[in-house]
C-alpha cells in the first residue's frame, strides 16, 4: 500500500494559520473598547483601531430637502460674461447666479456681486416660476443683499445655522440655481475658518469683513449667492466666486457676520458702520505675562488715532480691550463688532491697564466715508 508523503512544516504552516484566523475573528467579534491612541509598533498584540467621522454615503437627501429655497437670479436685459458664458454654447445670457429665501414672505439673500450691475431682477423657482424682484438692500463690504420677490406668500425656507459652530474638516456643500430649474451642488469640507483677503479693519480702511469660511467645494459663478450649507441643512455661509470659473477651492461669507447685519438691510437698506479709531495687535501669552494679566486675551491697543471715538473715550496705548458692551473681544473679533454696534450707542469697555481692570464709555460715531 502507498503511503502519501507528508510534509513535516504543512501541519506548523496549517497551525499558524488557524491561529491567525482566529485572532481575526476576535478582533472582529471583540466589544468595540474605544480609539487606541498609542502608535502601532511590530511587538503591539492588540488592534489598533483610528477611527475617523465617516462621509456621508451621498448629499441627495440634502440637496432634495433644500432644493425649493434654493433660486435662479437674472436680469431682465443680457448679460456680458455672466454664469451662461462659462456653458457651452452658452446656455442662457440671462443668467447672473443664485440665492436662497430666508423667510416665507419672499426675501432672498445672495452675494452683492450677483446683482451689482443689473437693472432690473427676475428670480426663478425651481417649478420655473418667474416673478420679479428689487434690492431692499445691500452691503458691498461684506458682499451680500437682499431682495424681495414679488407675489410670494409662502416659500420654502432654509434654516441660519451658526458659522462659529464650524470645524475645520467637517462636510459642507454648495448649492445654486444658475439657471432656474436645476440645482446643482459641489461637496468638500471646511477648509479653513476666518480667511481675510487684507485690510486694516481698525479705521474705516476696510478691504474685508467677511473673514471667508475657505471650503474644498468649488464655487463658480452659477452657484455664487447660493447657500453653503452643513449636514444639518443649515445655512452657516453665502457662496461667493470671485473668479467667475472657480477653482480647486471656494469661498463663503459666514452667515453669523450676515444675521448681524440683516436686521440694517430690512430697516434702511444699507449698514451704518461704527469705529473705535485704534490700531491693534494679538495679545499673546508672553505678552500677557509680561503686561500681569491672569490669562491671555483681548486687543491690544498699538497706537490711537485722534480724533478718534477710541480717543474720546480715553482707550491709551498699551491698553488691553478685554471686553466691548458686554461681549468677550480679540484682535479678530474686535472690529466687526465694533463696526456693527450702531452710531450713537453709548458702549461699555472692560480695559486692562496697569495691571487692573478700568472701566470705560465709549459714544459710537459713523466711520469715516
Amino acid at each position: 500500500m502507498s503511503r502519501t508523503r507528508r510534509d513535516p512544516g504543512s501541519g506548523w504552516r496549517r497551525a499558524t494559520l488557524l491561529a491567525l484566523a482566529l485572532a481575526a475573528c476576535r478582533t472582529v467579534d471583540e466589544p468595540d473598547a474605544g480609539l487606541v491612541n498609542a502608535p502601532f509598533t511590530a511587538a503591539s498584540t492588540q488592534p489598533v483601531r483610528i477611527i475617523y467621522p465617516a462621509a456621508p454615503g451621498s448629499f441627495v437627501n440634502l440637496a432634495a430637502d433644500a432644493r425649493d429655497a434654493v433660486v435662479a437670479i437674472r436680469s431682465a436685459s443680457k448679460v456680458v460674461n455672466g454664469p451662461g458664458s462659462l456653458y457651452p454654447g452658452g446656455a442662457d445670457d440671462l443668467a447672473l447666479g443664485s440665492g436662497f429665501f430666508v423667510d416665507d414672505q419672499g426675501h432672498v439673500l445672495t452675494s452683492e456681486r450677483v446683482i451689482a450691475t443689473a437693472r432690473e431682477l427676475r428670480v426663478v423657482t425651481t417649478d420655473g416660476t418667474e416673478l420679479p424682484a428689487k434690492v431692499i438692500g445691500r452691503d458691498t463690504r461684506l458682499d451680500v443683499a437682499l431682495l424681495a420677490v414679488e407675489g410670494v406668500t409662502e416659500a420654502r425656507t432654509l434654516a441660519l445655522g451658526a458659522s462659529s459652530a464650524l470645524q475645520v474638516g467637517e462636510w459642507v456643500v454648495a448649492l445654486g440655481d444658475p439657471f432656474g430649474g436645476e440645482v446643482t451642488a459641489s461637496a468638500g469640507i471646511v477648509s479653513a475658518l476666518g480667511r481675510n483677503r487684507g485690510g486694516d479693519l481698525t479705521r474705516g480702511d476696510v478691504a474685508d469683513y467677511a473673514a471667508f469660511v475657505q471650503t474644498s467645494a468649488p464655487v463658480h459663478a452659477g452657484n455664487a449667492g447660493g447657500p453653503l450649507v452643513n449636514m444639518a441643512g443649515e445655512v452657516v455661509g453665502i457662496c461667493s466666486a470671485p473668479e467667475p470659473r472657480g477653482g480647486p477651492i471656494g469661498f463663503a461669507v459666514p452667515i453669523d457676520r450676515i444675521k448681524d447685519i440683516l436686521p440694517m438691510l430690512q430697516a434702511n437698506g444699507a449698514v451704518s458702520r461704527t469705529w473705535l479709531g485704534i490700531y491693534m495687535h494679538p495679545v499673546t501669552p508672553a505678552l500677557a505675562h509680561e503686561l500681569g494679566m491672569p490669562d491671555a486675551g483681548g486687543a491690544l491697543v498699538a497706537d490711537v488715532v485722534v480724533p478718534s471715538p477710541g480717543a474720546r473715550a480715553g482707550l491709551r496705548r498699551g491698553d488691553v480691550i478685554l471686553s466691548f458692551a458686554g461681549r468677550q473681544v480679540d484682535s479678530r473679533n474686535l472690529p466687526w463688532i465694533a463696526s456693527t454696534t450702531g452710531v450713537g450707542q453709548s458702549v461699555a469697555l472692560e480695559v486692562w491697564r496697569s495691571q487692573g481692570i478700568v472701566n470705560l464709555t465709549l459714544i459710537t460715531e459713523a466711520m469715516p466715508k
